[in-house]
């Protein structure tokens, strides 16, 4: 009785698994972009994260690195402040970041403050 592989045979037209793509300054900065970790990069390049490591040391990939992290978090950006236009969810987040709209001032008891509005009236004269 013959014994049967547990992976099926390729057939015509399946191709085989692409090759990791090389670890240059592109393929870096668009990974980086899209907010992975360097293990997750590693994992994608095929290379060991120790090896990844190594390599971001070089000028032109720690450059790329630095780049693409940017590149991604002004997409991000971006895309909360669309967001906050159609969501109070997300606007009030941002303005708790960006503009120090902190929750424990949401619920807090208002201070008393005076308004002194100028009417143009004097109650102290006549006429």
């Amino acid at each position: 009785m013959a014994r049967t592989s547990k992976t099926p045979a390729r057939t015509a037209n399946e191709t085989a698994p692409a090759a990791p793509p090389p670890v240059d300054e592109e393929n870096v900065a668009e990974i980086a972009s899209i907010g992975c970790t360097r293990e997750e990069a590693a994992a994608w390049f095929g290379v060991s994260p120790a090896e990844l490591g190594r390599r971001l040391r070089e000028p032109a990939l720690e450059e790329a690195w630095a780049q693409g992290e940017a590149r991604g978090r002004v997409r991000l950006r971006r895309a909360q402040f669309d967001l906050a236009e159609r969501s109070y969810s997300m606007a009030a987040m941002l303005g708790r970041l960006m503009l120090d709209q902190g929750a424990e001032t949401a619920g807090a008891t208002p201070k008393k403050v005076t308004l002194i509005v100028d009417t143009g009236i004097d109650r102290g004269r006549n006429g």
